[in-house]
């Protein structure tokens, strides 16, 4: 195929190409991003089958046509497309793989719709028509169908199994680009969706292979792209993830109908705040802002009925599962072993070893049963809000409030229904307690909620967590490399941790108590929501961007709130 369409297009315009010419310029032209050129070329191509009489190969055209300008959200042309090769089936009567590709896009009409029981039992007849007519394209369009369909109704192993089998056609170049493109779309976008970010790290391995000889064609587009960086974060490979996501942007940005692409800058924009680079997380985020993102685009790879970006948005409207923590901590422990870090699966930690006043190892047992004690030169405590580190070397707490703990009597509407219901498990509640602990001592250190806890309401529990876990490091690495004594760099650790976080631990101490903003303080927030600057600052607070105490200073809101006093 080469590099684009200039070599086809050339040949066109000197010798106008025939059906089958016609067919791979448009292919070109929709693998380079050109996707008003590919709908030009379907169109002259399926005339051309008319005039040859070839009806199958007519309609073919049509789907292709069709298929496209579905997924890129021109649903009216499409149906059009859709029902001219019905019609032209139903007049010619002969049957034919291409019955099964108009079934097939019934069947992922009802998947947009919301209709998985109907969109699978229709992906299956077109299944059928191409197992019947060994044909492979339809065949893997249809399986991903299924997969997709199988996954909503919650039956994801066996829906997962045969998006896998999908994939091994794709890498075995069996099926076209086009529907390869699809197919991975719909994979890594399934991977995300269920967690299982491990198989979508195969299989973006095996993408990044197959499209190595692709050069600057586009098999995939849409939010894959996005998903794709997003399994790279997760995993650690935060270099490849930053090039892709610059990639994404561009790609998506560039293409005739931009989908996704303030989700790709959103994700841009994590990674540079991930890696303290806020003032190009900024520019980022105000580049995804300023997409075309409030279109409807029905993405091969979006969940079905949905809008699609702002990725923020929609995501919470998809109704997304969290992250659960076992698949987080089985992310982090598989970094750490591929960093060089020695894991032991099963071991439980039941003292420290302290020699004077210095810890200078732990005692456990495996698994199995069997005692251990191990020596290091620094005892990491990363075991949470009941750390026996902390608890073994007797951390100081300070700045403490008092636990809070909501009752029903606090809503008494809610209390009402909730006395007139009928209880049928166990109700579970809880409170945490709000410190800090002084994070280090002779020969150990805290991290995450071990050293510094605070009430939930505000959801930054992780996020403080990696914070510490990467400040601690880089004060472990100084002392290590000689660089700075062990008290100098994790005293440094410590206030550094503190300056951080202390505006929003005051912040979220407020917040959780449940009372009623001040008069002042309910005229400021009415205040900011006439101010879109304004706004995008209180949601960077939210997001743990910016600083309360920064963002409440006189002199921000002075100049965020300037635009709604003018208006």
């Amino acid at each position: 195929m080469g590099r684009g369409v200039r070599g086809p297009v050339r040949a066109d315009l000197h010798c106008p190409l025939d059906a089958e010419g016609l067919e791979r310029l448009a292919l070109a032209a929709h693998m380079t991003g050109r996707d008003r050129e590919s709908a030009d070329a379907w169109t002259r191509a399926h005339h051309a089958w008319l005039s040859a009489g070839e009806i199958p190969r007519a309609v073919r055209c049509a789907f292709r046509l069709g298929l496209d300008l579905e997924l890129s959200g021109e649903q009216a042309r499409a149906t059009g497309w859709m029902a001219r090769g019905q019609r032209l089936l139903d007049t010619a009567g002969a049957p034919c793989a291409e019955e099964g590709y108009l079934q097939a896009r019934e069947g992922l009409r009802s998947y947009f719709a919301g209709d998985f029981v109907l969109s699978r039992a229709v992906s299956e007849q077109a299944l059928t028509i191409a197992t019947r007519y060994a044909d492979a394209d339809l065949q893997n369009f249809s399986m991903v169908s299924i997969g997709e369909g199988l996954i909503e109704l919650r039956e994801e192993r066996a829906g997962i199994r045969l998006l896998d089998e999908a994939m091994v056609a794709v890498t075995a170049g069996e099926v076209s680009p086009i529907v390869s493109g699809l197919a991975y779309c719909a994979v890594i976008t399934a991977c995300h969706e269920v967690f299982d970010l491990r198989r979508g790290r195969e299989w973006n391995a095996e993408m990044s292979r197959w499209c190595a000889n692709l050069h600057d064609q586009m098999p995939y587009r849409g939010v894959c792209l996005v998903h794709r960086v997003e399994v790279m974060r997760l995993h650690g490979d935060w270099a490849d993830a930053m090039e892709e996501a610059d990639r994404a942007c561009r790609c998506l940005a560039s293409v005739s109908h931009p989908v996704s692409a303030d989700a790709a800058y959103y994700r841009l924009g994590e990674l540079y705040r991930l890696r303290g680079e806020h003032d190009q997380a900024e520019r980022a985020y105000r580049d995804g802002s300023a997409t075309p993102a409030g279109r409807d685009w029905p993405c091969p790879c979006r969940r079905p009925g949905r809008r699609a970006p702002p990725s923020a948005r929609s995501e919470r409207a998809r109704g997304r599962r969290p992250l659960r923590r076992t698949v987080l901590d089985e992310i982090l422990v598989e970094a750490a072993g591929a960093s060089g870090a020695e894991v032991r699966q099963g071991f439980t930690v039941e003292d420290l070893v302290i020699e004077g006043d210095t810890v200078t190892g732990i005692r456990g047992h495996s698994a199995a049963g069997s005692g251990a004690t191990e020596y290091a030169r620094v005892v990491i405590g990363a075991d949470g809000i009941h750390s026996l580190v902390a608890k073994a070397v007797g951390a100081a707490a300070y700045a403490e409030k008092p636990k809070l703990q909501c009752t029903l009597a606090l809503v008494p509407s809610f209390a009402v229904r909730a006395r007139s219901a009928a209880r049928v498990e166990r109700l579970v509640g809880t409170a945490v307690p709000n410190r800090f602990r002084r994070p280090y001592g002779p020969g150990w250190a805290l991290v995450g909620d071990s050293g510094y806890l605070k009430d939930f309401v505000t959801a930054q529990g992780i996020q403080d967590a990696f914070r510490d876990a990467e400040l601690c490091s880089h004060a472990l690495d100084l002392t290590f490399t000689g660089h700075r004594a062990f008290d100098d760099a994790m005293r440094e650790y410590q206030e550094t941790r503190d300056t951080k976080v202390m505006p929003m631990y005051e912040s979220t101490a407020e917040l959780a108590t449940l009372d009623p903003p001040t008069p002042e303080m309910a005229w400021l927030l009415e205040a900011v929501s006439h101010s879109v600057p304004a706004m995008d600052g209180f949601a960077r607070v939210a997001a743990g961007v910016t600083s309360p105490a920064e963002f409440f200073s006189p002199e921000y809101l002075g100049q965020v709130l300037v635009p709604a006093t003018a208006d």
